[in-house]
């Protein structure tokens, strides 16, 4: 992927961090970078677009870096994870050996984010981060707090 980004504008994004990659336009989505193509001969092909093989590692708050949600595992083989999947019918036929993939129109099962629900989810973990940074400050305080009255 980086080599095809390199010769194609850079796919709209910079890298950033270890395989991920930080869009210039967040609100585009990957659409820039390439399809994975996988030929099962005989004229059989499947398309993988970017928008199904990067996940915005951020979601839902923030959608500006998107990562591979495929990798090598230790023995060098290609793990694609349930990614490949989605938007298509997808047949193993164990007793015979074959795998059978037909585009689908599936829903996607996810949560849509109130706004307020969301704002107090955010609001909540940086109150967390903010706490746990001046936690060593005031642990004396805590501490005798928490025994206080407690029986």
């Amino acid at each position: 992927m980086g080599t095809y980004c390199q010769t194609h504008g850079g796919c709209g994004a910079t890298q950033d961090g270890e395989g991920c990659w930080r869009l210039n336009d967040p609100k585009a989505g990957p659409g820039k970078f390439p399809p994975i193509v996988f030929d099962f001969g005989s004229g059989q092909c499947m398309s993988w677009p970017a928008s199904s093989y990067l996940y915005a590692k951020g979601f839902p708050f923030e959608q500006d870096v998107w990562c591979p949600s495929f990798d090598v595992s230790d023995d060098n083989t290609l793990v694609l994870g349930m990614s490949w999947m989605m938007h298509r019918d997808v047949i193993f036929d164990l007793g015979l050996g074959r795998l059978g993939i037909a585009a689908a129109s599936c829903p996607e099962h996810y949560r849509a984010l109130d706004t307020d629900w969301s704002k107090d989810l955010k609001q909540h973990h940086r109150s967390r981060a903010h706490k746990k940074r001046h936690a060593g400050n005031h642990s004396h305080t805590a501490a005798s707090k928490v025994g206080a009255g407690d029986g």
